[in-house]
């Protein structure tokens, strides 16, 4: 509903899973004022309100549009945030100033933490920091490899523009990325997002 109030917002595509039950009634209802209609120009006006239901359960759903998306630009967001239309403009511009790019609000650093093994860039960056976060146990998510440990965690305010990832919690992004999650990426990667109900924000970035 408060998406509904942004004049820029051209659909709103909310992804349900059968698995937690059935859509509720409101929501059904809200859809269904929503329909299709057309301008005095005769141009199509698309259906305000989207309700896509799933029986997988699963985060990769959220990349996996039953019907395509009326706008290039996707805005990904998590069912709990909130955000004021300005900011959410704001985003948006910025992204069509590069639509190859992700453009996010909520930022990521990727980090080495196996002994005698570092990433110089931001190894460099924590001496600097006046902190000594160095010897605090990692916060975030911490991925094993065979030869090495590797963790993400939020980006600091000293680090300025420098980050890895951009979170898809609340991201804008081109629908064409959503096609290449689903059918491209190597199937072993979406398997591990299902399987640990994580991480499918790292691998759409």
């Amino acid at each position: 509903q408060h998406l509904l109030t942004c004049d820029s917002v051209a659909q709103v595509q909310i992804v349900w899973c059968r698995a937690q039950g059935a859509v509720p009634l409101w929501l059904t209802q809200l859809a269904a004022n929503s329909t299709d209609d057309n301008d005095n120009n005769n141009n199509r006006i698309p259906q305000r309100v989207a309700v896509e239901e799933h029986d997988d359960n699963s985060l990769n759903a959220r990349f996996n549009l039953i019907n395509d998306a009326p706008t290039a630009g996707i805005l990904s967001q998590d069912d709990d945030l909130l955000r004021p239309c300005d900011a959410m403009n704001a985003g948006f511009a910025m992204w069509t100033l590069d639509p190859a790019r992700m453009v996010g609000f909520d930022a990521r650093r990727h980090r080495v933490v196996q002994p005698g093994v570092t990433s110089p860039e931001f190894d460099k960056l924590e001496k600097n920091d006046g902190d000594d976060d160095d010897n605090e146990a990692p916060i975030g998510h911490t991925v094993q490899t065979q030869d090495r440990d590797w963790y993400y965690e939020p980006k600091k305010a000293n680090m300025g523009n420098r980050y890895s990832l951009a979170l898809s919690k609340y991201a804008f992004l081109h629908k064409d990325y959503l096609k290449s999650y689903t059918h491209e990426m190597p199937a072993e990667i979406r398997t591990h997002v299902r399987d640990v109900l994580n991480c499918e924000d790292i691998a759409m970035t």
